[in-house]
């Protein structure tokens, strides 16, 4: 006897014209949407100007900014970029078209550009939607941090170094200097005000940060120090990367099922860190332990627990949270085919796939997440049982399971030693793994090796615009992320001193900080007064300084051009 069912056809009949309607409707309103989305963005801009100026009466009464007037600001910036960068495009993009916008010269690519269009149009009106009741408070009072005195002599240019890193800091606005008449306070506020003013110019981009691992945390960092918008993609849900400890592990112990569900922690229950935690943390936030968190691991070589707190506490005092879009996987990454120096980043979200263009992308993701596998023969037909380490959490599966020594359960190893085993762990480490990024070949990764990849970040052909972070191995990883994010950073802002990088590597002296300051002081006046820079110029002091140099190497140059650059 069979059985019989039935499926009702209009409501299935009305979902697929529902789903087929708002897949057209991308392309058929693209114009209108367009109209919406440029008028949207103007009136939040207005309320955003008109907020700025409220806060600006505020700051003068001695009241502070709220936290969620600065995140609100900061993502009016942020999708400003993102409008513009979709309304350049308008005209190319409405030519494409035809049938009224029924039909495309290339549907994917008009999909993808009305679907953006679309959802950028629902962000901007939700943004302009928001209403403030209160935008500031009184402000907390900030406690003076004195920096004591190191028992050292020091000089002036020492000075100046520790007294400008200090200014870079997150969070320090204001800087008191003290001390006896004649110790060289004045002298050394002049010279931070010069830096101030012939610091290079910088360029901003809009950035993408793959992953939110302690590489991915330090890169976004960097990364808005110099100025840049940063969105971090998170597919978790919280930070931490490899650090982040599951107990699940996945259904195929060897994790060759191309099918299986992924788990991306590879860390087991009992792990500790190899290095002592005072080389493992960040240079300028400390792996420490103090009266803070001396609830915590102390060990110096703490479990996988403390490092997570860590990297919360790095984010939280950064104030990371606010870039990183947590439970949101990249599935591509690619030139973006309208403008191939940017990037087109498409995202899953709670199913959705939505895609953004941005200037830049920064590889952050795990390593510790697609298990490599030795190649020995006849290891397939084993009887045994098989697992890979990053699959293992827990000891508790192999306890009492050897019972007896069986002949068909033998090993044999090159040596001719024989062992008796009822289970191999694969412990053959991790490959790189990119499934996101399509570079039509200009990044492979061959034998376990990322290439071509000048310095293991630039890919020549790409660069600056995508960028990897923490691909060496038998290195200190978190210092490493560091000085990779920050070199990549000043890369993208246009400020990175090339010359004084190969200088260090041959053990010379740097650049002079006049040819620097000389460089920079050309390099505004191209942009500001392109046909007469050659015969204007404002920098003498900058001049008499090369001379004050020059002189130390006199055979190189006429002793009437010296006196008479001196004289003038």
């Amino acid at each position: 006897m069979g059985i019989s069912f039935s499926i009702p056809f209009d409501p299935c009949v009305n979902k697929v014209s529902q789903w087929l309607d708002m897949k057209v409707s991308y392309t058929h309103n693209l114009e209108k949407n367009l109209v919406a989305l440029e008028t949207t963005m103007e009136e939040l801009k207005a309320k955003r100007d008109d907020l700025l100026r409220k806060l600006k009466r505020e700051e003068d009464r001695g009241l502070q900014t709220l936290g969620e007037i600065k995140v609100w600001l900061n993502r009016v910036e942020t999708i400003e970029s993102r409008v513009n960068d979709l309304l350049n495009a308008r005209n190319a993009e409405l030519q494409r078209l035809c049938l009224c916008g029924f039909c495309s010269k290339s549907l994917t690519t008009s999909y993808r550009y009305g679907k953006s269009v679309f959802l950028k149009l629902r962000e901007v009106e939700k943004l302009e939607r928001r209403v403030f009741e209160v935008i500031s408070d009184q402000a907390s009072t900030s406690e003076v941090e004195e920096q004591q005195l190191q028992p050292t002599i020091v000089g002036q240019e020492t000075m100046l170094d520790n007294a400008w890193n200090h200014l870079m800091e997150d969070g320090v606005g204001i800087m008191g200097l003290y001390g006896m008449g004649g110790v060289g306070k004045t002298t050394l506020l002049t010279q931070i005000n010069n830096k101030f003013t012939v610091n290079p110019p910088t360029t901003s981009h809009h950035v993408a940060v793959i992953g939110a691992g302690a590489a991915g945390l330090v890169a976004a960092r960097e990364l808005r120090r110099e100025g840049h918008s940063v969105v971090v993609f998170e597919r978790g849900n919280q930070i931490g990367g490899v650090w982040a400890y599951t107990p699940n592990v996945e259904p195929d112990p060897l994790s060759i099922d191309p099918t299986r569900p992924v788990i991306h922690s590879s860390l087991y229950s009992s792990l500790r860190t190899i290095i002592p935690r005072e080389c493992m943390g960040f240079t300028d936030f400390p792996f420490s332990t103090g009266p803070e968190n001396k609830s915590r691991d102390p060990r110096r070589h703490p479990g996988h627990i403390e490092v997570l707190a860590y990297l919360k506490d790095f984010a939280r005092k950064f104030k990371m949270e606010e870039m990183i879009r947590f439970e949101t996987e990249v599935v591509r990454a690619e030139p973006a085919a309208e403008n191939p120096k940017k990037w087109r980043v498409e995202f899953r979200n709670s199913g959705d796939i939505s895609d953004e263009i941005y200037d830049a992308v920064v590889v952050c993701n795990s390593h510790y997440t697609e298990p490599r596998h030795a190649l020995i023969p006849g290891i397939d037909s084993w009887p045994g049982k098989q697992i890979h380490s990053h699959n293992y959490r827990i000891p508790d599966q192999f306890k009492d399971q050897i019972e007896t020594v069986r002949e068909d359960g033998s090993v044999v190893f090159k040596n001719g030693k024989t062992v008796y085993a009822d289970t191999i762990m694969h412990c053959t480490g991790y490959k790189y793994y990119f499934p996101f990024l399509d570079t039509k070949g200009e990044v492979t990764v061959e034998d376990n090796r990322v290439g071509p990849l000048y310095k293991h970040v630039f890919p020549p052909a790409l660069s600056p615009g995508l960028s990897f972070i923490g691909l060496p191995w038998q290195v200190i990883l978190f210092p490493m992320f560091e000085l990779q994010s920050k070199w990549v950073a000043a890369v993208l802002a246009g400020r990175f001193v090339y010359d004084n990088w190969l200088a260090d590597q041959c053990d010379y002296p740097r650049i002079e900080k006049w040819r620097e300051q000389m460089f920079y002081k050309v390099f505004k006046r191209i942009q500001s007064q392109s046909s007469t820079y050659k015969d204007d110029w404002d920098d003498d002091h900058l001049i008499a300084e090369a001379y004050e140099d020059f002189v130390k190497f006199p055979s190189n140059y006429p002793s009437s051009l010296i006196e008479r650059e001196y004289t003038s």
